[in-house]
């Protein structure tokens, strides 16, 4: 039985960036039953045409653990149709909120293309490409989302959200030179 990985510890940085996601995922202009079980069936059959059964979009491992946003959300991508696609997990971290396409053609680690064991990337790309145009996906920025006073207003957290992040560091940096802990 192979034990499950350490846990990871949770850092201001990761707090930060969980916050103001969930920030922007509740301002999108969707519900969450804009990407129900109806959505999510229509989404794997229409990759399922050329992996025969569910699949990473990225690699074709049939070892899917989540929903990718193509568009991520800190990109302004909504979680809709035409969005959200199956992903393997080292996909998914690997690809963070880089534009598919340059992920999969690109260096970084574990992307379709540096892999080498990953066959047709170009034609994957092109099933990506055929799936966001058919559900017309693109970003949607927050100008176009809110009105002006919501907009000052999001701003406002925002800049609260970054300045607890940084005293949050400052007392995290101070600790661990105090105690010399990690």
């Amino acid at each position: 039985m192979e034990l499950p990985s350490r846990p990871t510890r949770i850092t201001p940085a990761f707090g930060k960036q969980y916050m103001i996601r969930a920030f922007q995922e509740c301002l999108s202009d969707g519900k969450p039953s804009d990407f129900g079980s109806s959505q999510m069936e229509e989404t794997t059959h229409y990759f399922k045409r050329w992996e025969g059964q569910p699949a990473c979009v990225y690699c074709g491992s049939p070892d899917v653990k989540r929903w990718d946003h193509l568009i991520a959300v800190s990109e302004f991508g909504l979680s809709r149709m035409g969005n959200l696609v199956l992903a393997c997990a080292r996909c998914d971290d690997s690809k963070g909120n880089r534009p598919y396409d340059e992920w999969m053609r690109g260096p970084a680690k574990y992307s379709p293309a540096s892999r080498g064991d990953v066959p047709n990337v170009e034609a994957r790309i092109r099933r990506i490409e055929g799936f966001v145009q058919r559900y017309g996906t693109r970003p949607v920025p927050l100008e176009e989302r809110l009105i002006p006073s919501e907009l000052r207003e999001h701003e406002g957290i925002v800049r609260t959200l970054q300045s607890v992040y940084r005293r949050a560091n400052r007392l995290v940096d101070n600790f661990r030179e105090r105690t010399g802990a990690e």
